[in-house]
């Protein structure tokens, strides 16, 4: 492959579109396999937003949450609603253009998801260990600015998928977190009946997190797109060509003319 200062030397013309014969969503991910499980590992994050949302209104009416949360009384209304409507109130925070833009720029789309997996952690086992409301709302509070940030998991995908797949891999994110609130859902269920049941669904959130901030520090790049807005044109221009290994070489070449051609608009 041609380096990416040579690419960078050459001319600022227009970028020519390079004509090759239609390709399928399949096609492009057996030959680019990368292409595939980075994005997948990436749409954990959809899947921790589910399950954020998906297990607290269940659990709320658990036997031994209201045990060992609230003395084995039921919750009020208005505590109910503060310990749903915290992840709310932290998320909407994070979800400021003010905020997750800054993040976005300062930390970029790869440690921002490792940041928050990280927070997922430590939020969690704020409320798992819990034995007082306060701190279980304390904890829910905490949880939703990591769940609010998480959003930018698409912003990711998109940056790191081919472009042919771009849209099959941005809608896995979408795929789980419907699948998170599903199975949060039935984990709440399959624990209803155990002596501290309600623990086991909160601790499954650490576990979820600590896999999204662990896969995406091993296996996962920084975004290209990220790292050549940065000024790291080498650097970019490597991770583009290992996320594209498989791809032919006209087609790497012509992806990093056009991201250049972005970055000048």
């Amino acid at each position: 492959l041609t380096s990416g200062n040579q690419l960078l030397q050459a001319g600022s013309g227009l970028v020519q579109p390079v004509t090759l014969p239609h390709r399928t969503v399949l096609t492009v991910l057996r030959e680019q396999p990368r292409g595939f499980y980075v994005p997948a590992i990436a749409s954990l994050a959809g899947f921790c937003i589910g399950w954020d949302v998906g297990y607290i209104g269940s659990l709320l009416t658990l036997p031994s949450f209201l045990t060992d949360v609230n003395a084995s009384q039921p919750l009020s209304g208005m505590k109910a609603g503060m310990l749903v409507g915290a992840l709310a109130m932290g998320s909407a925070v994070a979800t400021l253009p003010c905020v997750v833009g800054a993040l976005l720029e300062k930390c970029g789309r790869r440690w921002l998801l490792i940041i928050c997996g990280t927070l997922c952690v430590m939020a969690a086992t704020v409320q798992a260990t819990a034995h007082s409301f306060l701190q279980f709302a304390v904890g829910r509070l905490a949880l939703g600015f990591p769940t609010g940030a998480l959003v930018v998991c698409p912003v990711y995908q998109s940056e790191v998928s081919p472009r042919e797949t771009r849209g099959a891999m941005m809608g896995l994110f979408s795929m789980a977190l419907a699948f998170g609130i599903f199975a949060a859902s039935l984990c709440d269920f399959l624990v209803k009946d155990l002596v501290h049941g309600w623990v086991y669904s909160v601790w499954l959130m650490a576990v979820f997190g600590g896999c999204l901030a662990t896969g995406m520090l091993l296996l996962c790049p920084e975004s290209p797109r990220h790292l050549l807005f940065k000024g790291r044109e080498q650097q970019a221009w490597d991770t583009l060509a290992w996320l594209r290994q498989g791809a032919p070489d006209d087609l790497i070449q012509q992806e990093w003319k056009v991201m250049q051609e972005d970055l000048r608009a």
